[in-house]
């Protein structure tokens, strides 16, 4: 018996961009006029050259409930920056935006993102959801030494800009509203598109930007600390022992098990010995654990540290150096809301092992 799975294509940025617009910015689109005729917002919310295929384009998004409209000729745009009235022959008037099905849709294809679950199709594919993560708070912390409401452009993640209708770019509008909508970390106060030249063909494209408020404390204070690593940092997370499991206890929530180890083995050995006093926020070698019971043949200290229960985002918290033959271990860290959700995925993972 063969199994179909359902392989769900990357929407391109227009289309995830279109989608946050009916979450968060409703009010650009509810009782607009949009013409083929126009520019403005049009030309990356729409990519209709004609209004028989805008027609078309519109229809698709009322049949899946997002908004209704209805055709209005001789109709009024504004006002451009000459002070004259823009008055098309023919638009499209958008009402009753469905705001809640958007923001329902949006978060559903983020969790799909964030596990992976989503292909485009070709033989390249963007980096997955925890590196373009990192990237993201590298751009982050850039923008907050500059100023504390951050703008985020496209080439702060990436150093070059390319056609906003292409599928397989990296992800941009899926970072900032899954850090909003998903984890509540950051709050976007305003989202366009600006020109930016490309450097590798010189054309100028829309390159996409958001101007932004950090809500959470973690993140914060992890983007602080990126612009001033000599900062103390407060911590909310403890590793500890107890008996022969690994555990992490959350400040004020309840300690979680990562892992559950032979009691007396290598790996229960190897953990006491991070955890004594002597080894706290230290570097230590291979060389110094292979003089662990049990440890001497180690090839790398990667395994052990996985073994112990360590994801990836658990890593990156507790042992901000990582490598082969060389680790720094904190057994203090502060998480923030997207680590913490990692570790208790971790915890139920070792509870249906049991």
């Amino acid at each position: 018996m063969y199994v179909v799975m359902k392989i769900e294509i990357y929407k391109t940025q227009r289309e995830v961009f279109i989608l946050g617009v009916l979450a968060l910015f409703p009010e650009k689109l509810e009782g607009h006029i949009f013409s083929a005729d126009c520019g403005g917002i049009y030309k990356y919310l729409f990519t209709s050259r004609s209004n028989d295929h805008l027609f078309e384009e519109l229809m698709e998004y009322q049949e899946k409930g997002y908004f209704r409209f209805e055709e209005k000729t001789d109709v009024e745009l504004g006002i451009d920056c000459m002070g004259r009235c823009t008055i098309v022959p023919f638009g499209y008037h958008i009402s009753g935006v469905n705001s809640q099905k958007a923001t329902d849709d949006l978060i559903e294809y983020l969790k799909k993102w964030e596990l992976g679950d989503l292909t485009t199709g070709e033989a390249t594919k963007p980096a997955d959801f925890l590196h373009q993560q990192d990237i993201f708070f590298s751009a982050l912390a850039g923008a907050y030494g500059k100023n504390k409401k951050p703008i985020i452009k496209w080439s702060d993640l990436y150093g070059e800009v390319f056609s906003y209708r292409d599928h397989t770019l990296p992800p941009f509008w899926e970072l900032l509203f899954w850090n909003q909508l998903v984890d509540s970390r950051l709050a976007i106060t305003k989202m366009d598109y600006g020109k930016a030249k490309s450097k590798e063909n010189h054309k100028l494209y829309k390159q996409p930007f958001a101007e932004l408020i950090i809500k959470d404390q973690a993140l914060l204070q992890r983007v602080t600390q990126a612009l001033d690593p000599e900062k103390p940092v407060d911590y909310n997370a403890r590793v500890l022992m107890e008996g022969r499991l690994v555990c992490v206890e959350i400040r004020g929530d309840k300690t979680y098990t990562i892992a559950k180890l032979d009691d007396g083995g290598s790996l229960y050995l190897f953990m006491q010995y991070l955890l004594s006093s002597d080894n706290f926020n230290m570097d230590l070698k291979i060389e110094d654990i292979r003089g662990i019971k049990g440890c001497a043949s180690l090839k790398t200290l990667t395994e052990p540290v996985r073994y112990c229960g360590f994801n990836k985002v658990l890593k990156s918290a507790f042992f901000p150096v990582m490598k082969k033959d060389r680790i720094h271990f904190k057994n203090t860290a502060l998480l923030d809301t997207m680590q913490i959700n990692a570790l208790k995925k971790q915890a139920v993972k070792i509870v249906n092992k049991s």
